[in-house]
């Protein structure tokens, strides 16, 4: 039970940090209108969310690697709650721009060496330590969409400011368990084959490879709250139900993950990202249908939720297993920068669509290429493990 105890408390830290850095989501439509945002303002801010927390893990993870960055394990949640709280004191675009590129950067900032360190806390089981942590990850992404939706429609929009303190003196009490609790990464030594691994700057087609994959693999996750979100205002939907309906996807994905960890067996997680891409394209297309029922809606989100969601951890064990000696950046490229490309990928997609095409759903549509994609990329990826040294020599 104490080797799952620092993970139990970094998942608690991550379903803290992304609970508040979704609370944005379900209020997309509300801010355009309230601001009165441009097609150009809409689409640099929802990539700011993207870029910002995604593409500065790359120097978070460079400095874990480096020099090692424990303090960020409390400094960065912290200031992400701080500031995210406080949207709806944001009166213009700008004002908007800082708060979530300072959030966003904290966020950003807890991730590397939040990943390495669960990854460590089991030897042999990354993939369930990575699942675990995750989950926790998801189980925040699930609740901040229905926290700020609800909240907001009572309340209005700087009602989230309620939220900080209690958040921050949850942070702080997990952190001092955490901090008295032995960690993986300190008592775990490194696979024996890790020393002789390829490192990732030296395989930079590989990573460059693994990078593009991620990323195609990670747009409809990206892309469907916010498909959902102007989908359901165009229906007349108010933002309660928005975060509810993103909620119940994001949750799904929790049951995917503890399927992945607890099911799936070391050294399957490149099969994981091949099956899944394939499988979430027929869900995908049933809920771009025309005029699809909100009920069918609700129904297709959960399986939607397990395929893309649940299996995300798979991408992380397996660049950890490749580029051993450079988890942090391995964290970052699978957990960052993938999703700050696929982000800027969306924002064009969602900044396009709702001001041309007929109907906001046409958003699920144009996800589903890069599922393809991702499937077919993954397929020239070579196995995990230890026998990908010998093959990359």
């Amino acid at each position: 039970m104490n080797r799952y105890l620092p993970i139990f408390c970094l998942a608690m830290t991550h379903a803290l940090v992304d609970a508040v850095a979704m609370f944005i989501e379900p209020l997309w439509p509300e801010l355009r209108h309230s601001l009165h945002l441009t097609q150009w303002q809409f689409f640099a801010l929802v990539s700011l969310t993207q870029v910002a927390p995604n593409f500065s893990q790359l120097l978070f993870g460079f400095v874990q690697d480096r020099w090692g960055s424990r303090y960020l394990l409390w400094l960065g949640p912290m200031v992400a709650a701080a500031t995210l709280c406080a949207l709806g004191f944001a009166g213009t675009p700008a004002m908007l721009g800082l708060l979530l590129t300072v959030g966003y950067i904290a966020v950003g900032s807890f991730h590397p060496e939040a990943a390495v360190t669960s990854s460590l806390a089991l030897p042999g089981q990354r993939t369930r330590g990575l699942s675990l942590f995750m989950v926790g990850g998801t189980a925040g992404l699930a609740l901040g969409p229905m926290l700020s939706g609800n909240l907001t429609e009572a309340w209005g929009l700087t009602s989230l400011i309620w939220l900080a303190l209690p958040a921050i003196a949850l942070l702080g009490a997990v952190h001092w368990i955490l901090r008295r609790t032995a960690t993986g990464a300190e008592a775990a030594a490194p696979p024996a084959h890790a020393l002789h691994a390829p490192q990732l700057g030296s395989r930079w087609k590989l990573a460059l490879l693994l990078l593009t994959v991620c990323s195609l693999r990670v747009v409809p996750n990206a892309g469907l709250t916010k498909a959902l979100a102007f989908t359901l205002e165009a229906r007349g939907f108010e933002t309660s139900v928005i975060g509810n309906m993103q909620s119940l996807f994001l949750a799904s994905g929790s049951l995917g993950m503890l399927l992945v960890g607890t099911r799936f067996r070391h050294g399957t997680e490149r099969s994981v990202m091949i099956w899944s891409a394939l499988g979430a394209i027929p869900l995908m297309a049933g809920l771009s249908i025309p005029g699809c029922p909100t009920w069918l809606m609700v129904l297709l989100l959960i399986p939607t939720g397990v395929v893309l969601v649940g299996t995300t951890p798979a991408m992380v064990s397996y660049a950890h297993q490749i580029f051993p000696q450079d988890a942090g950046m391995a964290s970052a490229l699978t957990m960052g920068l993938s999703w700050g490309t696929s982000g800027l990928i969306v924002a064009g997609l969602v900044s396009w669509t709702i001001d041309h095409a007929s109907s906001p759903a046409m958003l699920f549509a144009t996800l589903i290429p890069s599922l393809i994609l991702a499937a077919a990329g993954a397929l020239a990826l070579p196995p995990a493990g230890p026998p990908i040294i010998s093959h990359l020599k």
